[in-house]
């Protein structure tokens, strides 16, 4: 069946698709604005020029946070994960040692289950032990059942 003229056979076709290197539409809009400052004066340092692009109103948004983006990565060292050498157990100073020691037990104190321990039940008064505590009051239901014990015991 011959092809259809404007219709693709498929296939891989030589010279068709994006040239290795060919700059997308965003990469040729920022070397077009580095082109025209250079041609303003003289090209300054790219941190500076970074900077003052992220700072400048008349830009858009994404080019501004783009620039601001790429300025920290030279003006701020990346935080590291852990300090070069950690220190030894017997470089840590006594005062470190007690405070830490103190803070771990009040932990526990306060989070037992944290610790493998059961917590402590809160502790709640029921009715009995609310009428005993009150000095010299007893309970009309007290009275009751200790007059029906009477009774049926006699």
């Amino acid at each position: 069946m011959p092809a259809v003229k404007g219709k693709g056979c498929g296939g891989r076709r030589e010279g068709a698709g994006r040239k290795p290197g060919s700059k997308n539409r965003r990469t040729r809009e920022l070397f077009e604005r580095i082109d025209a400052e250079a041609e303003e004066g003289e090209l300054e340092d790219v941190v500076v020029l970074l900077v003052r692009w992220a700072n400048d109103p008349t830009q858009d948004v994404a080019f501004r946070a783009a620039c601001a983006g790429k300025a920290a990565e030279f003006l701020h060292p990346k935080p590291s994960r852990l300090p070069e050498r950690l220190p030894l157990p017997h470089e840590i100073p006594e005062a470190m040692l007690e405070d830490w020691a103190r803070r771990l037990k009040d932990d526990e104190e306060k989070n037992p289950w944290r610790y493998g321990q059961s917590a402590p039940k809160p502790v709640r008064a029921n009715s009995k032990d609310r009428n005993r505590q009150r000095k010299g009051a007893v309970s009309g239901r007290a009275l009751v059942s200790s007059s029906v014990r009477r009774s049926s015991s006699a």
